[in-house]
This record gives C-alpha cells, sequence and structure tokens, in this order.
C-alpha cells in the first residue's frame, strides 16, 4: 500500500511539473506533448559571456543566416541599431526602424530602411526621427513608426516606397511609444514605456484616416489586473500626465504588443531586473462591453534560478506559439554572465489564462547587444530577428532563422 500511495504522489507531482504554467526549463521535465506543440527540443542553458561566441544557440535542426550584416564590409555602411522588423506583402522587402537616441546622430543615420530580400539592396524610407522603434503595417497599406522617448510621436509612412513621405500623427498621443497594434477595422492600440506607462486605444473617426479620432488610457478598478474601462484622453499631447491623473492602470515600460491568433492583445511588459521586476506578459481582452487584462506569464525566478527575464519583443507562430525577446539591464548580463535569450510561451489550453508553459528558443551570440524585431513570415517557416549592438557603431546583424515545421 505505501508503495501505491508512493507511486500515485510521484505520478501527481510529474504531471503537476509537466503541465504548470511557471514551468521554465530547456532541459528535463517537458512533457512529449509540449515539445510536439513546440516543434523542437528546448536549449539547454544560455551562452556565457566568458567564452568565445560566434553563432546563436539554436535548437537540433535549425539554421540561422545573417542577410545583413554590418560587419561585413559589403554591408558596413548600411544604418545600424536596426530594431524592429516588417516585410511588405509580397515579403520581398524588410522594412526595418533605426532607434538611434542621440538626436545629432538621428539626423544622420536613417530612421526606416527598406532592404530588398532579392537583390541585397538597401534604401532609405525615413529620416529625422529620434528613437524610431515600433513598426506595424496598417491593411491600408502605409508603416506607422513609434519613436521611443518620453515626448515621442507615431509617424505614419504613407509610401514606403519613396523617402520621407510621412506624417506625424499627433491623435495618437505624445509618449514612449514601442507597442503598437493595428486592427482589421482600423482601431490602434499603443503603449506608453514608461516606470508607469499606460495601455491606450485609439479609434479613429473614419477607417484609416489617423488624423482625426479619440484616445482612450486603460483604467483598471484595482490594482493593473481585471475589469477595466476605457478613459477619454482630451489632450493627446499631455497624454501620460493626463491618463495618471484620471487614474490609468500603469505598468512597469509595456513595450512590444501583438494580436494574438485567439484575437486577445499581448503586451510585454519589461520591468527592471536592477529594480527586481523582472517583466511579464499581459493579456487584454476588448473583446466584451468591459475589457479584461490579465497576467500570461510572469520573468523572474523559476526552480531557484533566474531565468525568463525582461521580455520585450513579440511573436506568433502557426501553432499559437508565442516567441518573445529578453532585453536585461547590462548590470544583470555582468551579475549572471550570460546572454540574452529568446523564449516561446505555450498558448493556454488548459484555461487558468497562464501560459502552459515557458521554454529558450535561442541564445544570442554575443553579450554586447540584445535580440529584437521578432517577426514571422507568412508562411512562419522564416523567423527575422535583429541583433541591436548596446553602442551605436558596434555590429548590427538581421537573422533569418529556418527549421520550423508547421
Amino acid at each position: 500500500m505505501k508503495i501505491l500511495k508512493f507511486l500515485l504522489v510521484m505520478f501527481i507531482f510529474s504531471f503537476y511539473v509537466s503541465f504548470s504554467p511557471y514551468t521554465v526549463t530547456g532541459e528535463e521535465g517537458i512533457s512529449k506533448s509540449h515539445i510536439n506543440n513546440l516543434g523542437f527540443k528546448p536549449v539547454s542553458g544560455s551562452n556565457r559571456c566568458n567564452q568565445p561566441l560566434s553563432h546563436l544557440k539554436l535548437p537540433e535542426g535549425f539554421m540561422a543566416e545573417a542577410v545583413i550584416d554590418t560587419s561585413n564590409p559589403a554591408q558596413s555602411h548600411f544604418a545600424t541599431q536596426a530594431d524592429m522588423n516588417v516585410l511588405d506583402p509580397s515579403e520581398r522587402y524588410l522594412f526595418q526602424t533605426h532607434e538611434i537616441f542621440n538626436p545629432i546622430l538621428a539626423m544622420t543615420i536613417p530612421s526606416v530602411t527598406r532592404f530588398d530580400l532579392h537583390t541585397g539592396k538597401n534604401d532609405v524610407v525615413a529620416t529625422g526621427l529620434i528613437a524610431a522603434d515600433g513598426l506595424k503595417a496598417t491593411p491600408w497599406g502605409t508603416l506607422l513608426v513609434g519613436e521611443e522617448r518620453s515626448d515621442g510621436s507615431v509617424w505614419e509612412i504613407l509610401d514606403p516606397y519613396a523617402v520621407d513621405k510621412k506624417v506625424r500623427r499627433n491623435v495618437l498621443g505624445a509618449f514612449a511609444h514601442e507597442g503598437i497594434v493595428v486592427m482589421k477595422n482600423g482601431t490602434v492600440y499603443l503603449a506608453d514605456e514608461d516606470k508607469t506607462g499606460a495601455i491606450y486605444k485609439f479609434v479613429p473617426d473614419k477607417y484609416s484616416d489617423l488624423s482625426k479620432g479619440r484616445l482612450y488610457a486603460l483604467k483598471v478598478k484595482s490594482g493593473d489586473t481585471g475589469v477595466g474601462e476605457w478613459i477619454l484622453i482630451t489632450d493627446p499631447n499631455n497624454a501620460s500626465a493626463e491618463a495618471k491623473t484620471k487614474g490609468a492602470a500603469g505598468y512597469y515600460r509595456p513595450e512590444d504588443m501583438e494580436l494574438g491568433p485567439d484575437n486577445l492583445i499581448y503586451i510585454a511588459v519589461t520591468g527592471n531586473a536592477d529594480d527586481k521586476i523582472y517583466g511579464r506578459i499581459m493579456r487584454l481582452d476588448d473583446n466584451k462591453a468591459k475589457p479584461v487584462i490579465q497576467v500570461f506569464a510572469n520573468g523572474g525566478y523559476h526552480e531557484g534560478k533566474l531565468e525568463f527575464t525582461m521580455p520585450d519583443n513579440l511573436a506568433f507562430d502557426k501553432k499559437g506559439n508565442l516567441y518573445i525577446t529578453e532585453d536585461p539591464s547590462d548590470s544583470f548580463i555582468r551579475t549572471t554572465n550570460r546572454t540574452d535569450d529568446v523564449w516561446v510561451a505555450l498558448p493556454d489550453k488548459d484555461g487558468d489564462g497562464m501560459s502552459d508553459g515557458l521554454y529558450r528558443f535561442l541564445s544570442i551570440e554575443t553579450c554586447e547587444g540584445e535580440p529584437s524585431g521578432i517577426f514571422f513570415d507568412k508562411s512562419g517557416k522564416k523567423l527575422y530577428l535583429n541583433i541591436v549592438p548596446n553602442k551605436p557603431h558596434g555590429r548590427s546583424a538581421t537573422y533569418v532563422i529556418t527549421g520550423f515545421h508547421n
């Protein structure tokens, strides 16, 4: 009887470990069903800063090709600090923002570029934007670019195949822009990357016209999760202060935002490891009478180790798995002696609101940069990923990663 009880306890324990939403692993304890859903065996551990690094650490069967690499003499003149990626409908042209915070450098380094994947030609699309970061295509054929600075704007590039055919969209709010989601009906969701940054929604008066409309901020009844409401922002040029005055929910550096296959909006709340706030992935449901926001995945300590930390950029694969880049602070990297990673959060199939598991997909090849701009092509078989240097003239690279099986 004691043996039977022991076996029963062990079975229950193993079931919990396999399906716990807090599982963060790449070595052991992953169930076959999770591996099947991921399509790969997770990477075991991060690259280390004290070892010679030259390659991304990828799962078995995956390959990475650097289509852009400023250390290549033929591409050394390309703009550095490539941050976000978007493909045009033909998937021939790769558009990139370049996050240059220095105003003087921002006047000389292109803000948005267009790379021809067929010929290797690189052209300027927009100039003069400071800290160009967020980048999303609209259903009507334009591009939205967000400036990640406290008084930043959203710019609409009216012709992505011309130079500087852009206009500032003041009604979308002045704050630190990165996350942008454009819905099919023309509604735009935005995030303020401040330590108490709000989540916003812009409803245009007319479809495809972002010059007029109403800007709202998300207010939650208690704390920053649960049922909420959209409160009107009357002065978009002073959006952050007005949102705080009116009691909008504040999040610790909300950055990238992506629309999931479930029609819910996922938000990377980066946090700050130095402040012992390791970040979260939030999930916003705005499909009902009242918006509801909840935690989908947590950063921080798991199984005694500091693992998934400070999520930044997001992208969904064809199976509904959420790929997440990390952006830890420099002091965190020095302390842990590891590079930044890209993680995958399984979808919530057990209905508890949380990801069914977090697993390491890759570890980058340098401690002198961060992964960014994660983006799948339409087939779901090519993943674009930038390596952004932590110095303005450091090596910038854009990889195409293959090996996915839908």
